[in-house]
């Protein structure tokens, strides 16, 4: 075994190969695609913006996040009438993501400020459709 070594030949192995052999074939990346089903599961499941965090729309995510989660306090603050406005955020989260995973995986992700002006906007929206909404009773 000692002279194997020092004699520096090895056998072929079969997923490395014997010293000629060419150099290893570079490395690519698999494609990163998103599908649009699973933003529209994740979006009820994980009611805080997950389809549009599935979609890497993460400013227009983040913002419906804090909608909902601000829908969610301010109904527990003492004002019901912001109940109505967290289902509809995430109702437009479950429509709307397909819309985002599609743009991700074309490469036309909106920049920072658009994803932000529409989601806000969205939020508003919201909070003045739950407002201005009949309430039962």
């Amino acid at each position: 075994m000692l002279e194997a070594l020092r004699d520096g030949t090895r056998e072929v192995h079969p997923f490395r190969g014997a010293r000629g052999d060419a150099a290893p074939e570079s490395y690519q990346a698999p494609v990163d695609t998103r599908k649009w089903p699973f933003a529209m599961v994740l979006a009820p499941l994980v009611p805080i913006g997950a389809g549009h965090f599935y979609a890497r729309h993460g400013a227009s995510a983040t913002i419906l996040a804090a909608g909902i989660l601000g829908c969610v306090l301010g109904v527990q603050m003492g004002m019901p009438s912001l109940f109505a406005a967290a289902p509809i955020l995430v109702a437009l989260d479950f429509l709307l993501s397909p819309l985002a995973v599609r743009r991700f995986n074309a490469g036309r992700v909106p920049a920072e400020m658009t994803q932000r002006a529409w989601a806000l906007g969205a939020v508003v929206a919201a909070i003045a459709a739950a407002l201005l909404l009949p309430r039962p009773g």
